[in-house]
């Protein structure tokens, strides 16, 4: 299975995507952007998706630094929003 590594403050959007990709894919969801180095190290992830509006660091923010980091691999990185602006 791949690994998508899924950043979002909310725990049962977390949850619902883990459900529904269960099947096909192995899904790392956190909650605390922050840790980004550490999960990119043990993780090695096919695929990143992103929630748009997190504290501390938005989506943004965390896809910048995600994409300067020496572990990041080139994944594609996806954003995720309830916003409907």
């Amino acid at each position: 299975k791949w690994n998508i590594l899924y950043f979002d403050d909310q725990i049962q959007n977390i949850n619902t995507y883990r459900e529904l990709l269960s099947d096909s894919f192995n899904l790392i969801g956190c909650q605390d952007s922050t840790v980004y180095p550490k999960l990119l190290q043990e993780n090695h992830p096919h695929v990143i998706l992103l929630d748009v509006h997190m504290p501390i660091l938005n989506g943004f923010e965390l896809y910048r630094r995600i994409t300067e980091n020496p572990l990041y691999n080139g994944c594609p990185i996806l954003f995720i929003s309830g916003d409907q602006s």
